[in-house]
């Protein structure tokens, strides 16, 4: 009889992730819903360069679809910035350890491999005497 352990099949993870980043999603979505409910009273003027691209837009005037498509966008900048940030920092991190190794590694690993291989040069005749007096020993 042929005995065959199996062995119990894991899960995905994918699911669970894709259902963490839809519960961060709603949250922030929830947060800036309720941060923009809490702005009904004043105007927003956003300026650019010094220009003023947008005065006093109210957003109690705005339609609540426009309110819906402002908080989804501002939950999903926010989401997107938690996920960039510090994935950037990540690699920031990993190139300037990388370079301080290369540097390091440069600056006296380099040296000291060609002073072993100098003095391996220059001890080349004494190693040949001793394997020639362990060969005649032998």
């Amino acid at each position: 009889m042929n005995t065959v352990v199996l062995s119990p099949r894991r899960g995905s993870r994918w699911p669970w992730l894709m259902a963490g980043l839809l519960l961060a999603f709603a949250a922030a979505f929830g947060l800036a819903w309720a941060a923009l409910q809490s702005m009904q009273g004043m105007p927003i003027s956003v300026v650019a360069d010094g220009q003023r691209v947008f005065d006093d837009v109210d957003l109690a005037a705005l339609h609540p679809g426009h309110l819906l498509t402002l908080a989804a966008l501002a939950a999903l900048a926010l989401l997107a910035t938690m996920v960039v940030l510090p994935v950037a920092l990540l690699l920031t991190l990993l190139c300037v350890v990388v370079g301080v190794l290369v540097t390091v590694l440069a600056t006296v690993g380099l040296p000291l491999l060609v002073a072993g291989l100098l003095v391996a040069v220059l001890l080349s005749p004494l190693w040949l005497g001793v394997w020639l007096l362990l060969k005649l020993l032998a």
